[in-house]
């Protein structure tokens, strides 16, 4: 741990230069940052506050697990500065949660976000998983009624996915394990979208919902494409239109930092990539491509091929044109990765 926050604090010192504009957020995340205690957690934000200069505002969203949750840890988060938390539920049925593999349960979960709240937090995010083998719509409303009790200020809800390899892919494949149709899959999600709606939360992101002024800063400056800086070992950055990340390994992270060297390899990225990501991350927020940004940035025939790819979308209404935008539309949120694809230019162009 000190080889680790020492090669940190250098790497943070040797960056200081690539953020020209203020730092909006901060995120402590991507792992178990709990592992850390206060101390070193405030010596990380004391070198980033001596290399950058922050916005009076700025959000600073910390990452955690019910399971490390108690009131001192809580209460020393809130003295640094921390003022946003990001609580990995993913569910509160404890069937669900053993399937999951999670550490914690039920009632882990709820002493957990009740002490967060006491300790004076008012900005508290977490995550639900839908989709999970054998939940039904009514099972997954109860994880939905649990979560509008509480009433957090942020909702991150994904569909599960079966990845290649892991556990639950061999599971679904041996037959252990049923997954949920996609017809199913459809359902949770438009129920999800009309109750979280009905209730105050604004969908503003296909797998994110927030109340009124709390849409996640950070997040939301990936989807707009702004700059941000990642520090520490698999962290990545995307200045200036290049992307770049450092290295997983703990010890060739170490070992460069420590002969001086900045870890990051750079990715090459041709016209392609930028214009497809610019689709594939303005598609996913409520607001869709401005298409005026989209004519300014690729130009106006560029403009025309794309309204041409996205008329049969449009005439569907799983895409909607309006004042000035392409956005999806509810049904379209159910199908974003297709119409992406559609609209996205060939590689070798």
């Amino acid at each position: 741990m000190p080889d680790f926050l020492e090669a940190l604090n250098q790497e943070i010192g040797l960056r200081r230069t690539e953020l020209e504009e203020k730092v909006d957020t901060i995120y402590f995340g991507g792992g178990t940052p709990s592992s850390l205690d206060i101390k070193s957690l405030k010596l990380i934000l004391d070198s980033v506050r001596n290399s950058f200069e922050l916005s009076d505002d700025f959000e600073l969203t910390f990452e955690m697990n019910p399971e490390h949750i108690d009131q001192e840890y809580i209460e020393g988060l809130r003295k640094i500065g921390v003022n946003r938390i990001s609580l990995g539920i993913q569910s509160f049925d404890d069937d669900e949660l053993k399937l999951l593999g999670r550490q914690h349960d039920r009632k882990r979960a709820l002493e957990g976000l009740a002490l967060i709240r006491k300790v004076g937090f008012d900005n508290i995010s977490f995550d639900l998983i839908m989709g999970i083998p054998a939940q039904s719509l009514p099972k997954w409303q109860q994880n939905l009624d649990q979560a509008l009790a509480f009433r957090p200020e942020h909702l991150s809800i994904y569909m599960l996915s079966i990845e290649e390899g892991t556990p639950f892919e061999h599971a679904v494949k041996s037959g252990k394990m049923k997954a949920p149709s996609a017809d199913l899959q459809a359902e949770l999600y438009r129920h999800t979208y009309q109750i979280l709606c009905k209730n105050g939360y604004d969908p503003y992101e296909i797998s994110n919902y927030s109340l009124p002024g709390f849409r996640s800063k950070h997040n939301s400056a990936y989807w707009k494409q702004s700059s941000y800086l990642g520090l520490g070992p698999s962290a990545h950055s995307y200045l200036e239109n290049t992307r770049s990340f450092n290295p997983p390994d703990l010890k060739d992270y170490l070992s460069k930092l420590k002969e001086g060297i900045l870890p990051g390899r750079i990715e090459t990225r041709n016209s392609a990539n930028v214009f497809n990501e610019f689709i594939l991350s303005s598609l996913r927020r409520s607001e869709g491509i401005d298409l005026e940004e989209f004519k300014d940035a690729f130009g106006k025939q560029e403009l025309n091929d794309l309204l041409v790819k996205a008329k049969t979308f449009i005439a569907s209404n799983e895409l909607l044109q309006e004042e000035g935008r392409l956005f999806l539309s509810l049904e379209g949120r159910l199908i974003a990765d297709q119409i992406s694809m559609n609209l996205f230019l060939d590689d070798d162009s």
